[in-house]
């Protein structure tokens, strides 16, 4: 007795081949983005930015190495921007401030 379905559908290359190249021609019916009207005209008309060596590139970038401190250091500068945004979360007026701005301004009439 044969299955209802096959398991490794389709089995014959040229159906394989037939559905790749179904896929493929559908693809090439899409539409692009009209990319040129994304580009301003100053950077259109723009001139192309000048290539250097990749040495001048490396001597201007910090030698940076990770050593036994990085660890360390990395973990001191997380604790401290967390507490840093633990004080920025609370509150920035003190209560007596507060009840001052809440109050009604007494303004007195012009006569």
């Amino acid at each position: 007795m044969r299955p209802s379905h096959p398991s490794h559908w389709p089995r014959r290359p040229a159906t394989q081949l037939a559905l790749a190249t179904g896929v493929l021609l559908m693809t090439g019916c899409t539409q692009f983005p009209e990319l040129n009207q994304s580009v301003s005209a100053d950077a259109r008309n723009g001139s192309f930015p000048s290539l250097v060596p990749v040495e001048v590139l490396r001597a201007d970038a910090p030698d940076q190495r990770i050593t036994d401190d990085t660890t360390p250091t990395l973990e001191a500068r997380v604790a401290a921007l967390r507490s840093r945004a633990a004080r920025l979360r609370g509150t920035v007026l003190s209560s007596n401030a507060r009840a001052r701005l809440e109050q009604t301004p007494n303004i007195p009439a012009e006569g």
